[in-house]
């Protein structure tokens, strides 16, 4: 079972929920049952059976719902991916397997996106 960490952003609160951090935490929540359903069903190690890796969220979620909010380092809006994730990544986090940070900003297109996120992912476990 992997700990999860999460980061919602003023972006993703008022870009997806409308301002209301309630709705923000619930719209996370959601994406992570959805990929919890889907690792918990993958066969990472290709030997025939789902290997049920899932993730559990904390009960410790960060929600930063406006740009001048305590401790934010990332409010920035105009910061470009790789800049974006290493301030996310600046954070301790050293309870948690795995960071996910939901918010609502043009990072250029999805496939560049996905590739650069993964890798930092990978990055980031192996340290």
């Amino acid at each position: 079972m992997c700990t999860l960490g999460i980061v919602v952003d003023h972006t993703f609160v008022h870009g997806v929920a409308d301002g209301s951090w309630k709705l923000a935490v619930a719209a996370a929540v959601q994406y992570i049952t959805e990929a919890d359903f889907i690792f918990r069903s993958t066969d990472i190690d290709d030997d025939g059976s789902p290997d049920n890796i899932g993730f559990r969220i904390s009960s410790d979620i960060t929600v930063y719902s406006s740009p001048n909010a305590r401790d934010y380092r990332f409010s920035d809006t105009t910061l470009k991916l790789h800049d974006l994730m290493n301030i996310v990544c600046s954070y301790n986090y050293d309870e948690y397997c795995l960071v996910v940070a939901f918010v609502f900003r043009e990072l250029g297109e999805f496939f560049s996106l996905s590739v650069n996120v993964t890798a930092l992912l990978l990055t980031s476990m192996s340290e």
